[in-house]
């Protein structure tokens, strides 16, 4: 008992001061992801129609676009190559779309558009193939004299490369000239009337898929007026939240041009697809066409 008494000596009798706690700063959760789940789960619970007509049309989009191209036609190329960006651009408008940035997706959609109708223009009259890239020179051209005017910021380019720029661009100047001076585009049609040529399909999405979209890619007044909205007592406000409206509409002519862009492709190049592109048309019609009332 002594042994015991002794050895308990060693422990304090004294009652522990209470010391307070060491407070450390809450830790935030590690991200496992980029994107707003809320608006996920919304876009996806939406129309489960949507989701499987677009699982398919992808599944599409492989055959035309994941095989070997055999061709020297510059117009089978530029056709082909232009129509395979817009399965990209397809890709990055779901993203926006289904993560509530309907306004992003619409962006987005404006050079789908323009991709798309070109590639359909080029594969129907492929004698223009040359123009759109031989006008390639002039845009380098652009870039140059833009970098002149940046002084000490612009890039520095050897004489060599300098003078590879300028002789392109003199020698393919008379095959664009409009007047003194040089048109702004490859072709002399503007998009609206390139829409035209390529079918009634396409001319009816040019205001909405290209028009009002290139309002919002550049600085204008309706750029900034569609972000306002008026609060409940009445004040201006910039609406920050999501734009499914929008996210809704982009997808639904997205799916429509990439759509037209396989439909151009098969026929195009005898792909024999037509029973899968029948198909698609059936779940877009589904997924987007007016909702039967049970």
């Amino acid at each position: 008992m002594a042994r015991l008494r002794s050895h308990n000596c060693l422990v304090s009798r004294r009652k522990p001061s209470r010391q307070k706690p060491i407070l450390k700063p809450p830790q935030r959760p590690v991200p496992v992801g980029i994107g707003n789940s809320v608006e996920q789960k919304a876009f996806l619970r939406a129309n489960p129609a949507r989701v499987k007509a677009i699982e398919d049309l992808y599944a599409t989009a492989k055959k035309v676009f994941l095989r070997s191209l055999q061709s020297d036609n510059p117009a089978d190329r530029v056709g082909f190559y232009l129509g395979r960006i817009c399965v990209e651009d397809f890709s990055e408008i779901l993203v926006l779309a289904g993560n509530g940035h309907g306004v992003g997706a619409m962006k987005i959609l404006r050079g789908m558009y323009e991709r798309a109708v070109t590639s359909a223009y080029v594969l129907a009259n492929p004698d223009q193939a040359d123009d759109f890239l031989e006008y390639d020179k002039v845009h380098k051209h652009k870039a140059y004299m833009h970098a002149k005017k940046l002084g000490k910021y612009g890039p520095r380019l050897s004489d060599e490369t300098i003078k590879r720029i300028e002789d392109d661009y003199q020698a393919a100047k008379p095959r664009f000239a409009k007047g003194s001076s040089v048109r702004g585009s490859w072709t002399a049609l503007d998009t609206a009337s390139l829409a035209q040529k390529v079918g009634p399909g396409y001319e009816q999405l040019y205001l909405d898929a290209f028009y009002k979209p290139t309002l919002e890619i550049h600085t204008t007044a309706a750029s900034v007026m569609g972000r306002l909205e008026l609060t409940h007592r009445g004040v201006l406000s910039f609406a920050s939240g999501s734009t499914r409206q929008q996210a809704g509409n982009a997808m639904i002519m997205a799916h429509n041009l990439l759509l037209r862009v396989l439909d151009s492709q098969n026929k195009h190049f005898k792909l024999g697809f037509d029973e899968a592109l029948k198909g698609n048309l059936g779940d877009f019609q589904k997924a987007y066409g007016p909702k039967k009332e049970s």
